[in-house]
């Protein structure tokens, strides 16, 4: 169970990384939607990823809407849900879930 906790929280750290810089989205696209464990966080992560690619402007209210519009945004826990990824987001935490091999060199 504490192997799970801990990746749910790398994935939030990532997707609240990627909603606040634009060097995270750049990153992100070397995943798979499926490297996330909850369904909610693969939705936010592939609406990230198409409003990216679509050239759109990327933060809290866009994705909102994006989600609103589409019929997922309750679905992946509403609005608070998606605020909830910004707290205490680490660029850290996010930096080491999408490049693992800096952690098997040590690197921080």
């Amino acid at each position: 169970m504490a192997d799970h906790s801990r990746n749910v929280e790398a994935e939030r750290a990532v997707l609240g990384g990627m909603i606040v810089d634009s060097n995270f989205r750049k990153g992100a696209r070397s995943l798979d939607a499926l490297a996330f464990s909850l369904p909610a966080h693969r939705i936010i992560f592939q609406q990230l990823l198409a409003l990216s690619s679509a050239g759109h402007a990327i933060n809290l209210t866009s994705v909102e809407d994006s989600l609103a519009r589409d019929g997922s945004l309750e679905t992946v826990g509403g609005v608070a849900y998606l605020a909830s990824l910004l707290v205490n987001c680490s660029r850290r935490v996010a930096f080491r879930c999408l490049c693992p091999d800096n952690l098997r060199k040590g690197n921080t």
